[in-house]
């Protein structure tokens, strides 16, 4: 079994979670679905980054953005088809695929990605 390390960030995360429970309206009491969110984001996030052996940071940045990101994927509706919505008019409705939920938040995390090359 892999061990993923959270790194700097574990100590942040109750923070986050409270943040993030405040930024839905909600409170953990209420809803022990924004403490896995934030879960998933630093986990999609450390795999994203390429950071297994050496976890996240707990920058602004990388706050910010796992705030951002746990919001998104919290409140993400559940569309396994996507969005179903009329475009002018009202008797045909395309499909919509959502927009992936990094695509924004991904700019957070760019400065922790591992880079090789030549100095």
């Amino acid at each position: 079994m892999a061990v993923i390390v959270v790194g700097e960030i574990e100590t942040r995360v109750p923070e986050i979670v409270d943040r993030v429970a405040v930024n839905v309206h909600s409170s953990t009491e209420e809803d022990a679905w924004i403490e896995n969110a934030v879960d998933a984001a630093v986990l999609y996030v450390i795999e994203w980054t390429g950071r297994g052996e050496v976890g996240l940071p707990d920058d602004a940045l990388a706050v910010t953005g796992l705030v951002g990101f746990a919001e998104r994927l919290y409140l993400d509706a559940f569309s396994p088809n996507g969005a179903q919505v009329a475009v002018a008019d009202a008797s045909f409705a395309p499909v919509f695929q959502p927009e992936h939920l990094f695509k924004h938040w991904r700019h957070y995390f760019l400065h922790l990605q591992v880079s090789w090359g030549i100095g």
